[in-house]
């Protein structure tokens, strides 16, 4: 029979890792773009696609941060999402535990949880204060920073018809001009000597 102190010792079947990880793959693949400016001109273009691939469905803004400092150094900052309260409380602490996890194990995901959930409540998503401060502070004037995080709708769905077909999704990324010049460079570099013929 199973005492209170060997309780908690005993495979409950699922491990942590696992069941975290299966909550975050409900959401669509998260993606974060982060773009500077220097000497911007901005005309809307970049909020107007921004709407656009959320009217499509495309995409979900689960952070959008702004920043701007004019030449004079005066800041301006906007932020948005399209998650409630509740969620984002709920994901930040999911990701938190997963971070937590990965640097501590089960009471590491306890810790990230508790920290993840009280970034999202400050809103500072990781950054504190200080660390904003001193990104205003580092940032030129007359030069601007942008973070996007979103998560891909359109590839959850495709996902869920996989799974719903008996299939499952094995690998996925996001290929980049450097990725392919750095493959071409090592298999380059792998690639064994020409022979000459006689």
């Amino acid at each position: 029979m199973a005492t209170d102190e060997t309780r908690d010792k005993e495979p409950t079947g699922e491990s942590l890792e696992t069941k975290l990880s299966d909550e975050l793959r409900e959401y669509g693949p998260i993606q974060l773009l982060v773009a500077t400016f220097s000497e911007p001109t901005f005309t809307g273009e970049i909020l107007s696609e921004v709407r656009i691939m959320q009217e499509f469905g495309l995409v979900r803004v689960l952070d959008l941060d702004f920043i701007y400092k004019d030449e004079a150094g005066t800041v301006v900052a906007y932020e948005e999402t399209e998650m409630g309260d509740e969620e984002r409380l709920q994901f930040g602490a999911l990701v938190g535990s997963l971070v937590g996890y990965g640097a501590g194990g089960e009471e590491g995901a306890a810790l990230g949880a508790l920290e993840g959930a009280l970034s999202v409540a400050e809103h500072d998503f990781g950054l504190g204060l200080e660390d904003i401060e001193a990104t205003i502070e580092t940032l030129p004037n007359d030069t601007a920073a942008a973070a996007l995080l979103v998560e891909h709708l359109w590839a959850r769905d495709f996902r869920d018809a996989v799974l719903d077909a008996g299939g499952d999704i094995v690998a996925q990324g996001f290929l980049k001009p450097e990725a392919l010049v750095t493959i071409g460079r090592e298999l380059a570099a792998h690639e064994p000597p020409a022979v000459e013929e006689l």
